[in-house]
């Protein structure tokens, strides 16, 4: 059974390259894409190793095997009602500055491309 599901947690970040490629092939205009840079939040469920993999892979058999595919850990934050932004290390981490619990979730649950670096025939460019 964890053949099974180790299966399908890379069939996830599979799809998930797969509509990234789309996306960054649909943005770049026929551009040469030279890199790939993304976020994936500590809550959105992916396996980052596994998004590398397949991201890279994809990638390169999308667009070449000198395309760079970058992906960026993002920890999970929260806002307490006392104001205070803070890291979540875990479940049930409380306020640093007031112990308190009562909280909103502001990040960690993000997979983004952050930027797509053309060639575009002049200078390197990172199209935003």
């Amino acid at each position: 059974m964890g053949h099974l599901f180790e299966s399908h947690i890379v069939m996830h970040e599979l799809s998930m390259a797969e509509e990234m490629k789309k996306v960054v092939r649909s943005r770049a205009q026929g551009q040469r894409i030279l890199s790939v840079d993304v976020s994936v939040g500590a809550l959105s469920g992916v396996v980052k190793e596994s998004l590398d993999f397949c991201g890279q892979a994809v990638f390169e058999e999308a667009f070449g095997p000198s395309v760079r595919f970058v992906s960026h850990w993002v920890p999970a934050r929260a806002l307490c009602d006392c104001g205070n932004e803070f890291e979540l290390a875990g479940p049930f981490t409380p306020c640093p500055a007031c112990q308190g619990y009562l909280r909103k979730l502001v990040g960690g649950k993000e997979v983004l491309i952050n930027f797509i670096e053309v060639d575009d025939g002049n200078k390197n460019e990172q199209n935003h």
